[in-house]
């Protein structure tokens, strides 16, 4: 049976999951914040609180919290996607590439860390470092199809039109 007293972390986490389907977001940020003040080494409640602010479009907050969430578990690829997401809102960009770089310095087998590095990389328009980063992310899971389109425009910005056909037909004739 579901404890029904007031302090239920069960009953808070749905209330603030019924608030945010109706985009109700401080709302849900109210009752996040009593759950995260009542165990504040949570690993979930601090993302969800981070993804709360971050939703606000509050980075700084979503920020350090998603800083505090890595620091309890080091290994999630999750808290790392979110916190390099709101280092690059913050145009904190370096920051972010530091991340996934640690990350995949950990975990070299870490497709997201790959994925992730190499779509920053482009963005920044370091595209031979992204180049690199985007095929490691292939070799590691080859059925991401997004992964080849991000390769597509790295090679259209570059100029590189042969490999920008050749990657259309490989992934056209199922074998990229």
């Amino acid at each position: 049976a579901v404890e029904k007293d007031e302090g239920s972390t069960f009953l808070k986490n749905e209330l603030i999951r019924l608030y945010l389907e109706q985009n109700d977001y401080n709302a849900a940020l109210d009752v996040a914040l009593e759950i995260v003040e009542k165990q504040p080494e949570d690993v979930s409640s601090l993302v969800m609180l981070g993804g709360i602010y971050s939703a606000l479009n509050q980075p700084a907050e979503a920020i350090r919290l998603y800083e505090k969430a890595l620091a309890i578990d080091p290994s999630s690829e999750n808290i790392h996607f979110l916190l390099g997401s709101e280092y690059v809102k913050a145009e904190r960009s370096e920051e972010a590439a530091k991340l996934y770089e640690s990350l995949i310095k950990t975990n070299p087998s870490s497709f997201a860390g790959h994925f992730y590095l190499g779509t920053l990389n482009a963005s920044l328009k370091r595209y031979d470092e992204a180049e690199a980063s985007l095929m490691k992310a292939v070799e590691l899971n080859p059925e991401y199809d997004r992964t080849y389109f991000e390769l597509i425009n790295i090679y259209e910005a570059t100029g590189k039109q042969d490999k920008v056909i050749q990657t259309y037909k490989d992934i056209l004739e199922g074998n990229p």
